[in-house]
């Protein structure tokens, strides 16, 4: 298994050979605004997420969004934040171990289990994990290149 710097960079790599190629959306965030989304979800995000926040807040890549922050909108009810999305789950019965990073599009999410540092995907009307193996992850960094690679391999 590749260490969680060099499986994160190769995302990254990624990203930067082809901005010119896809639609790549990011936001400014401070290490404050971070601080604050950890405080307002009662959680601390993994290192590898807080690298991400860091590098892009939030992310839009070909067909992919992640979720994260915008400095300007660390507030806002927006679709790519991951406080708001994550708040309005919660009512619904979200556990508060999870933080949603991205739909699926087949009524499903990709969370960040703050516990275990997994990304799983979970069925968007119980919760539950769906029972797929290939979409279970050891961290972010996993998740976060088997989905640029993915949006790489489909932009070829």
């Amino acid at each position: 298994m590749m260490s969680y710097n060099n499986v994160y960079e190769q995302a990254s790599s990624i990203i930067q050979e082809n901005k010119n190629n896809l639609d790549i959306i990011t936001a400014s965030v401070t290490d404050q605004d971070i601080i604050y989304a950890e405080n307002r979800l009662s959680v601390t995000f993994p290192a590898e997420y807080k690298q991400f926040l860091d590098d892009y807040g939030f992310l839009i890549y070909g067909g992919m969004a992640i979720k994260g922050l915008k400095h300007e909108a660390v507030n806002s009810d927006s679709m790519f934040n991951i406080v708001w999305m994550t708040e309005t789950e919660r009512v619904e019965g979200l556990p508060i171990n999870y933080l949603i990073l991205e739909e699926s599009g087949m009524g499903e999410w990709y969370v960040l289990d703050v516990d275990s540092e997994r990304v799983e995907l979970i069925d968007g009307a119980s919760y539950e994990i769906v029972d797929e193996l290939e979409e279970s992850y050891n961290s972010f960094s996993d998740y976060f290149y088997k989905m640029v690679n993915e949006e790489d391999e489909i932009n070829s």
